[in-house]
Order: structure tokens, then sequence, then C-alpha cells
């Protein structure tokens, strides 16, 4: 009888106030453990969601990131991606998110969910060509103006922006 050794799943690195730091030790026993390589130029999806982190950080080794699962953390600014060329896929909802930002170089992404954040404004989508599918609802955007900027992302085929209150 042979036996397999299982991993067991990684623990969050916590500073001394108990937030969750994303940290490459981590991402690295992530992949791991979800049968990735723990090499990070060979990854191209990384699973980061649920662990509570506040901040995109430590990605820089990934750069063949093509998926990147941020949901359900508590992060609050979009940044820390602009090495990530070939990102075609974002999830950043359910977290704190209160400025859509820094996607400048993301230029690969067609889809973007940014559902359940902050956001008022729906602005800096200009430079992502390839946008096909975009989540913005359950933010707080409240006026049509507001919503005005999606025009400049003709690429969009599918935009998500229920349960909002625009007038």
């Amino acid at each position: 009888m042979s036996r397999i050794k299982k991993l067991e799943a990684p623990q969050v690195v916590r500073n001394e106030k108990g937030i969750a730091i994303l940290t490459e030790e981590y991402i690295l026993k992530a992949c791991e453990f979800e049968g990735f390589y723990t090499i990070p130029k060979y990854n191209n999806t990384l699973y980061l969601h649920f662990k509570g982190f506040m901040k995109i950080e430590n990605l820089d080794n990934f750069v063949n990131v093509k998926v990147l699962y941020l949901e359900s953390n508590n992060i609050c600014k979009i940044e820390n991606l602009s090495h990530l060329k070939q990102l075609s896929l974002l999830y950043l909802q359910d977290n704190h998110i209160q400025k859509i930002e820094n996607l400048e170089q993301n230029t690969e992404l067609s889809v973007l969910k940014l559902s359940g954040n902050r956001i008022e404004v729906i602005e800096n989508l200009e430079c992502l060509t390839k946008l096909h599918n975009f989540h913005i609802d359950k933010n707080i955007i409240h006026s049509y103006k507001n919503i005005l900027k999606l025009k400049e992302c003709p690429s969009i085929a599918v935009v998500k922006i229920n349960f909002n209150i625009l007038s």
C-alpha cells in the first residue's frame, strides 16, 4: 500500500494587528496546494479569494497570470497589477474598492468583476479595448452621469449594473 502525502492548506500570514498580508510565500504554498506550479512564472491562474487580504501585493514574479481571483477580501485599492500584461480575467467583487484605477497596463482584460464594492463612478476604462464583460452591480452609483464613461469602451458586450441607485 503506498502512502500519498496530503498537503495542508496554507495559512495566511498576519501582521501584528492580525491583518492578512498577501506574501509571495503564501501564494506559492497556495499554488502547490491547488496542484499548480511552485515556480511563479509558470502559473496562469491564481486563487487568492476569501482570505481577508487588504492589499494587492507581491505578485511581481507571477508575470504570466491570465486569471486572478481576489474576490471577497478587504481590498481597498486596485494596484500592483501593471506587470500582469496577460491578465484577461480579474475578479475583485465583494471588496472595499472605491475607484476604478491602475488598469492602464492590463490591456488584455476581457472580464472585470467589481460587484459589491464602494464605487461611485465608472471611469478609467478607455484603455481596456478588449473588455467584453463588466460587472459593477451592488456599488453606490447614484447618477447616470457617473456611467457615461462606458461609452469609451465600445468592446463591452455585457454590463451588469443592477442594484445601484441610479437617478
